[in-house]
């Protein structure tokens, strides 16, 4: 039986032979990956990259980052800060 493979957002080949919910996950990751790749782009003080998000050194200006991340990646997000 043949099975088609469909691209995820990262680029990354999913196996449509696999369940919908685990090829959703696939997607989702790949998606959260360009994310980051963009702000690491903007932000050049990223010490750790986290699960859906970072910490930076200094504060980020967000509406530029939001900017970029969407012109980079079509997504718009959405990010908030807070000091540690």
């Amino acid at each position: 039986m043949p099975v088609k493979a469909d691209s995820s957002s990262a680029g990354v080949s999913v196996l449509s032979k696999v369940n919908p919910l685990t090829q959703l996950s696939h997607i989702m990751q790949g998606a959260e990956a360009n994310i980051l790749r963009a702000s690491m782009q903007m932000v050049p003080n990223i010490v750790l990259l986290a699960h859906d998000g970072f910490i930076a050194k200094n504060e980020v200006d967000l509406p530029s980052l939001q900017e970029h991340v969407a012109q980079i990646t079509g997504h718009c997000v959405t990010f908030t800060q807070f000091q540690l």
